[in-house]
């Protein structure tokens, strides 16, 4: 067998740029059983390594003293005002049940209740923020419910639409899902219809009396489509509440002993292993719990100072970035009105809004991350590190 010259090296340098490459794409998006199966040989080798490069870089260039918070680590302004401005106004018999909000699809018209049968949650209730109507409950759980919202596929809702003189009129709104806002193929008088008119809920005939009295909003009437190609149609106009991706209110005739329906989350104390990283660049944090949570996010003295990147047993890196950089994941509070504003509204609103964690994926709702204008936090020595988990059958 005949080989060219320098064939042998040309194999090797193939060889040697097929792995590089693969660990590029590892690395730049990680396949899970490669990264467990090398933490098996690597992982004992690497917490030791962290711990002698931190004390290394202690000797040579000491870590910043923290900038310390006033915020108190059990307490959140974001919470607070959802709470004060969310909770429907008082209905003689019913009680409002305040539960969190676990995962929000807004596109499938779909929202999580990080509650069920162990909060006397029950199908067919009906969900509300402030004084807007949202849906129903369509599924209860042992320790999650799943809220059908008015946009939902094929979900039909009683409304009452009042016109510019003040007479109402009955109809139905029929949610479309992804298509688009609900529309209203029914309507008992559609003669004096316009843009612009208000849209209020209409209980059933089966629900509680005394709900019909809360004259819920539902939105207002908006034309889709053009009248000349036969398309027209109206739709419902009326967005979810930034604040009700954290807590929704439902209507109970019959409640336990608690109104409120408190998120599991779980909490340790940590240890900063090392701070900035010589490969990975500033920014990223090695931390040591003290029990093995996999935890979503660092908070320090109430503040947020990063999220998890990767965890393996009771150790792991965080990413510290500034508060701004949380983008969708952050909400803002305007201090004024009290809103709670997403990205879009925030990002470039001058001075500087208190921002918070949006909540979902583990995280949770109402940590404070800072105004909009701070930069990353530098962790103390100690801190804690928390995540948010799904109640699961048996976990009381």
């Amino acid at each position: 067998m005949f080989l060219l010259p320098g064939a042998e090296r040309y194999r090797r340098v193939m060889v040697c740029s097929g792995i590089v490459v693969v660990l590029l794409v590892q690395a730049v998006v990680p396949w899970q059983p490669l990264e467990d199966r090398c933490n098996l040989f690597f992982g004992p080798l690497l917490r030791p390594l962290t711990a002698v490069s931190a004390t290394v870089v202690e000797f040579v260039a000491p870590t910043p003293e923290p900038v310390s918070t006033s915020q108190a680590l059990e307490s959140s302004v974001l919470v607070a005002m959802e709470r004060r401005l969310g909770k429907p106004q008082p209905l003689p018999g019913m009680e409002w049940l305040e539960v969190p909000v676990l995962a929000v699809e807004a596109a499938v018209g779909r929202i999580t209740l990080a509650a069920g049968e162990d909060f006397h949650l029950g199908v067919g209730q009906i969900v509300a923020y402030g004084n807007q109507f949202l849906g129903r409950v369509s599924r209860v759980q042992l320790h999650q419910a799943t809220v059908e919202l008015v946009t939902a596929p094929n979900v039909r809702t009683g409304v009452l639409l009042t016109d510019s003189a003040g007479a109402t009129t009955r109809g139905i709104s029929l949610g479309r899902g992804r298509a688009g806002p609900a529309v209203l193929p029914w309507l008992q008088s559609s003669d004096q219809i316009t843009a612009g008119l208000v849209l209020t809920w209409r209980p059933r005939p089966l629900d509680p009396p005394h709900l019909g009295a809360a004259h819920l909003f539902l939105g207002v009437t908006r034309q889709e489509g053009e009248v000349q190609r036969g398309n027209a149609a109206w739709v419902i106009e009326g967005p979810l509440p930034a604040g009700a991706e954290g807590r929704l209110y439902i209507a109970a005739s019959a409640v336990g002993e608690r109104l409120v329906a408190e998120p599991l989350q779980v909490r340790t104390l940590a240890q900063r292993l090392l701070l900035d990283d010589a490969v990975l660049g500033a920014g990223w944090c090695a931390v040591a719990a003290s029990a093995a949570i996999a935890p979503t996010v660092l908070l320090d003295g109430g503040q947020v100072g990063g999220w998890c990147s990767s965890w393996r047993g009771n150790w792991g890196w965080f990413r510290r970035v500034a508060p701004a950089q949380w983008q969708q994941r952050a909400v803002a509070l305007e201090t004024t009105t009290g809103a709670v504003l997403e990205l879009a509204k925030w990002q470039n609103v001058t001075p500087a809004l208190p921002l918070f964690t949006r909540g979902g994926e583990g995280v949770p709702r109402g940590l404070w991350l800072g105004n909009s204008d701070a930069a990353a936090l530098v962790p103390a020595a100690q801190f804690v590190v928390i995540v948010q988990q799904e109640r699961v059958a048996g976990a009381d």
